[in-house]
């Protein structure tokens, strides 16, 4: 016996998605595949970038300019783009951008200031900005530039440094993972907290990573770095970091002539380089924070054959 038309489309369309669904349960197990990490292969870690933001405070000699401007309104208010998540500018502090912000607002009430042209230097600017320059030198027209970079050397500096990778100020105490009352001994435990970031403020200029290589004896080199803790980068961690991807042994002592316990890693071999590079990808610190060295044996090129003529 046959089965009539309407059945038979029926019977064809139910196998056709039966057909589907088994497929796409094949291809989500194929993406869950692909995602695990295979044997013998590491899963990459992303770390976050760290923030940086600069803060100047006025000196004694800067203090009538900014007094000049707040007289005129309210000071320029602070972008938040350039202020990290969370972070309260603390009293009498400003960011670059404000700094010369307050520049330019004195200087367009008192004089028509034109882009790129000269501006009259007067008793208050000469004061503020050439305190410690004979009145020979002091120049009778300036540019907005050239001024900002002196206001900007005549502050005195901080700046605010966010590490998300630090743990956070304060971390939860232990608790038992035994069930509260009125729980259910099979469900599944509260979400844990996010981790927060940790911010400073340090008084001064960014103290900068210092790579450097140096030559040893029987021409051998030896690369070493200093600074990784105002980063928030434990120099043991760092040192094994080395070790694993540069495949050279890297040791941890004492910084030479550093009274605040900071550590020095040293690497052996040639690879100055190659760790401002490791820096700057892996733990994402900005190139114009490094400072990189070498003194050390260069490495001999390898010459190639040449070709058959």
């Amino acid at each position: 016996v046959r089965p009539a038309p309407a059945a038979a489309a029926a019977a064809k369309a139910e196998a056709s998605e039966d057909e589907d669904e088994s497929g796409s349960d094949e291809d989500d197990d194929e993406d869950d595949d692909e995602d695990a990490p295979r044997p013998g292969q590491r899963r990459t870690i992303v770390i976050p970038s760290l923030r940086i933001t600069e803060l100047f405070r006025p000196s004694n000699a800067t203090l009538p300019l900014f007094e000049a401007v707040a007289e005129q309104g309210p000071m320029p208010p602070v972008n938040p783009a350039s202020l990290p998540e969370g972070v309260v500018l603390p009293m009498g502090t400003y960011t670059k951008e404000q700094v010369l912000l307050v520049l330019k607002r004195y200087c367009q009430a008192h004089y028509t200031v034109t882009p790129g042209a000269p501006v009259p230097v007067d008793p208050l600017l000469q004061r503020c900005l050439y305190c410690n320059e004979k009145k020979t030198r002091i120049p009778a027209e300036a540019t907005l530039r050239d001024m900002s970079e002196r206001l900007i050397d005549a502050l005195q500096p901080f700046y605010v440094l966010v590490n998300p990778n630090a743990p956070p100020a304060s971390a939860a105490p232990a608790t038992s993972t035994a069930p509260a009352e009125g729980e259910a001994a099979g469900a599944p435990a509260a979400a844990a907290a996010p981790m927060t970031t940790v911010s400073r403020i340090y008084a001064g200029r960014v103290v900068p990573v210092q790579v450097q290589t140096v030559k040893r004896q029987a021409r051998k080199n030896i690369t070493t770095v200093t600074g990784l803790e105002v980063w928030g980068i434990d120099p043991a961690v760092f040192a094994s970091d080395v070790q694993r991807s540069f495949g050279c042994s890297a040791t941890v002592c004492d910084a030479p002539g550093d009274k605040q316990g900071h550590k020095e890693v040293q690497a052996a071999g040639h690879l100055c380089h190659e760790l401002t590079r490791f820096l700057l990808e892996r733990f994402h610190i900005p190139k114009k924070y490094m400072q990189t060295e070498d003194k050390g044996t260069k490495k001999k090129e390898t010459l190639k054959p040449r070709a058959p003529q």
